[in-house]
C-alpha cells in the first residue's frame, strides 16, 4: 500500500523445509525510492523452534545493484546479533552475534543435547568469492547428551584469517584437565583445495561413561593425538601416532577387567 516512492509491504510466508517442518516468517517493510533502499520495521521468523526477532528498524540500501545493511541488530534463538557493513558488490562488513544459547537448538539437534553458549565476530572484506578479514568463535560452558557429568563444560576459542581461497585456523577445545584438543594451520574454503593442519591432544576416556555404564562397562585411560592433516575435506590424509596409556576395561556383567593396556596407531595415509 501507498505511493511508488514510499511503498509499505507486509511479507508472510508459511513454507515447510525438505522434511515437512515449518518455516514461519513476516517481514513488514518500507520500500524507499525504486530499487534504492528499504527499512525493514519488523521481522519474525522461526523455524524447528528457533527463533529470530528484529529488535528495531533496520536499513537496507540495494542501489546501483549493490547491497548494503545498517543498523541491523535482532535476536536469535535469545542471543543478541548485530550487522553493518556492504555485501555487494564487495565486503566491508562487521557481524556480531554473543551468547547464543545453543539449547533454543534442541528441536533442530535433538540427538546431539547441546547445550552452553556461543560467540561470533567478523570483520569481512574482499568479496564473497574471495573473502579477507578476520572471523572468531567463542564456546563456553559446552555440553552435549553424551558428555559425562563428571566432567566439566567445555570451552572453545577458534580464529580464522581469511585469505581469499584459504584460511590461517588456530582452535583449541577443552574441558578441565579431561579434555584438549588443539589444531592449527591453514584450512580451504572449497571441499576440493588442499589443507595443511595440525592436530594435538588428550583425552581422559572417563567421557565415555555415558555411552558404556548402561551395558555395565567401564573404561578407563588417556589418549593422546598428533597428527598432520593434508589432503582435502573430500580425500584427506592422515600422518601422525595415537596413544593409548594406563588402560582399563571393566565389565561387571561378565566378570571381566583388563588393566594397564599400553597401545600406540600410526596413521599414514588417506
Amino acid at each position: 500500500s501507498g505511493p511508488a516512492e514510499r511503498l509499505a509491504v507486509t511479507f508472510t510466508s508459511g513454507l515447510k523445509d525438505g522434511n515437512g517442518a515449518p518455516i514461519a516468517l513476516t517481514v513488514a517493510a518500507i520500500l524507499g525510492a525504486p530499487r534504492q533502499s528499504a527499512s525493514i520495521n519488523a521481522l519474525n521468523g522461526s523455524w524447528h523452534g528457533v527463533a529470530v526477532v528484529l529488535d528495531r528498524p533496520a536499513m537496507v540500501d540495494f542501489a546501483d545493484g549493490g547491497l548494503a545493511v545498517q543498523d541491523v541488530a535482532a535476536h536469535l534463538g535469545g542471543g543478541p546479533v548485530t550487522a553493518s557493513g556492504r555485501l555487494l558488490p564487495r565486503l566491508a562488513l562487521i557481524a556480531d552475534a554473543r551468547d547464543i544459547p545453543l539449547g533454543a537448538f534442541k528441536d533442530l539437534l535433538p540427538e546431539e543435547g547441546v547445550q552452553g553458549k556461543l560467540s561470533l565476530h567478523a570483520a569481512l572484506t574482499g568479496t564473497f568469492a574471495a573473502p579477507q578479514g578476520e572471523v572468531t568463535l567463542e564456546g563456553r560452558e559446552l555440553r552435549a547428551a553424551f558428555s559425562s557429568r563428571s566432567l566439566p563444560p567445555a570451552t572453545l576459542d577458534a580464529r580464522a584469517l581469511l585469505h581469499g581461497d584459504g584460511a590461517g585456523v588456530t582452535a583449541a577445545l577443552a574441558a578441565g584437565n579431561a579434555v584438549y584438543l588443539d589444531v592449527k594451520g591453514d584450512a580451504p574454503l572449497a571441499a576440493d583445495r588442499p589443507m595443511a593442519l595440525h592436530a594435538a591432544g588428550s583425552t581422559d576416556l572417563a567421557l565415555l561413561d555415558p555411552l558404556v555404564a548402561a551395558a555395565g562397562r567401564r573404561v578407563r585411560g588417556t589418549l593422546t593425538l598428533d597428527a598432520d592433516i593434508a589432503g582435502t575435506f573430500a580425500a584427506p590424509r592422515i600422518r601422525g601416532t595415537g596413544k593409548l596409556t594406563g588402560g582399563d576395561v571393566q565389565d561387571y556383567a561378565q566378570g571381566a577387567r583388563v588393566q594397564a593396556i599400553e597401545a600406540a596407531l600410526e596413521a599414514d595415509g588417506t
